[in-house]
Formats: structure tokens, C-alpha cells, sequence
């Protein structure tokens, strides 16, 4: 399954620049999900021949948003693993935990973990609420990613207790949704467009909490 032509370009142009390493990991990672995506419900049927376009892709436009060296990355309703694990791949320096409440999806996270070799990643099967009244998990996060939930007030909610008050949240949505739903109380909000691989006007609206100010 090849990457579609200008895909490599665009993310570059971007500021997302992978190695031959990290697109090879990348390309093991789309065979993975092909060959298991339909048996364990990771991604819906039409989006298997899209893995590049609508998933990978929209994951590492995130890249070039924010600081991410050193940071503690939680994923919330990680799925087949989108965004973690394209983001784990292409920063090797950021610690990146990932959360789902489905214990098949999260024994498939496990499975790529292992045979893409990476060591920057952990799966935990685990849903949000539950999660931040584990003392270990409370307000760790220094940046928590959420690609799977959509409506932004009911995200950062259960983002909030998982958050550093110096924390950041980063929600993919279009620019219509940005403008439907304000940033909740406790946050200032900005939209940021990304690069788009169809009509729809995408971005990331980042979320950060006033607690630290």
C-alpha cells in the first residue's frame, strides 16, 4: 500500500520531515492495520484503502504545532492507534501513552508496539473517567491528544483531569465545528488549519488550560 503521490511532499512543506526508517515504519504499520482492521473493527472498511490520505496523514500534521521534545503524550480513544502511533513514530522523543476502552483494539496497539519496535509508546486498556482517579495518571498528561471524540466541550472535559495546568490539548476538527463550538471555560482555544488530502477545510484546535497562566 503505497503512500498517494505529493503525500511525503505536502507533510515536508508542512515542516514534517520523516527519515526512510520512520515511512518504512509507517508502511508496516498500514499492513498491520489492513491485515486485522476488519476482524477487529479498527478502522471502518471504506477507510482501509484510505489509511494514508485520511489517517496517517491528518495524524502528523500535528507535528509543527507545538513543542513536543520531552513531553508526556496521552492519546484518548486511540483506536487502531491513530494519532499515537504515527505521531510516536515520527517524534522519537516525545513519551506517548495510549487510551482505549476496547480491550481488543488496545491488544492490537500492543501488537504494533512490538513489531514496529518502538519504545516511546505504551498501550493502556482503560477509558478517560476511570483513568484520572488512578493517582498515577492525574494531571501527567503535558500534552493529550483526542482525534476519536467529537464534540469539544465533552472532550476537554475528560481531558481536564489528566492535564498538567500547564497542559495542552489538541483536537482535530474542521473549521465548521470550530466555529459551532466554543472553547469551554478554563481553556483558551486557537484553530490552526492543516494540510487537507480532500475538500474538507481541516485543522487542530489547540487547547490550552488557564490554570497555569
Amino acid at each position: 500500500m503505497p503512500w498517494p503521490p505529493d503525500a511525503l511532499a505536502t507533510l515536508e512543506r508542512h515542516g514534517v520531515r520523516l527519515t526512510s526508517e520512520q515511512v518504512g515504519k509507517l508502511d508496516r504499520y498500514a499492513d498491520l492495520i489492513s491485515e486485522r482492521g476488519r476482524v477487529l473493527n479498527l478502522v471502518s472498511a471504506s477507510d482501509c484503502g484510505r489509511l494514508y490520505d485520511r489517517h496517517f496523514f491528518d495524524s502528523l500534521t500535528a507535528v509543527p504545532l507545538i513543542e513536543w521534545w520531552g513531553k508526556g503524550v496521552l492519546d484518548l480513544g486511540s483506536g487502531a492507534g491513530l494519532p499515537g502511533i504515527p505521531l510516536a513514530i515520527a517524534l522519537p522523543t516525545a513519551r506517548f501513552t495510549l487510551i482505549d476502552r476496547t480491550r481488543k483494539r488496545v491488544a492490537f496497539i500492543v501488537q504494533a508496539i512490538s513489531a514496529l519496535a518502538l519504545t516511546n509508546v505504551n498501550a493502556l486498556w482503560s477509558d478517560a473517567v476511570d483513568l484520572a482517579q488512578q493517582p498515577a495518571h492525574a494531571h501527567e498528561a503535558d500534552i493529550l491528544t483526542v482525534r476519536a471524540v467529537a464534540e469539544t466541550r465533552k472532550a476537554l472535559s475528560l481531558a481536564r483531569p489528566l492535564l498538567k495546568p500547564s497542559g495542552t490539548v489538541l483536537l482535530w476538527q474542521t473549521l465548521d465545528q470550530w466555529k459551532r463550538e466554543p472553547t469551554p471555560d478554563g481553556f483558551d482555544g486557537e484553530w490552526r488549519p492543516v494540510p487537507s488530502r480532500d475538500d474538507i477545510e481541516r485543522g487542530i484546535r489547540l487547547c490550552r488550560s488557564r490554570e497555569g497562566c
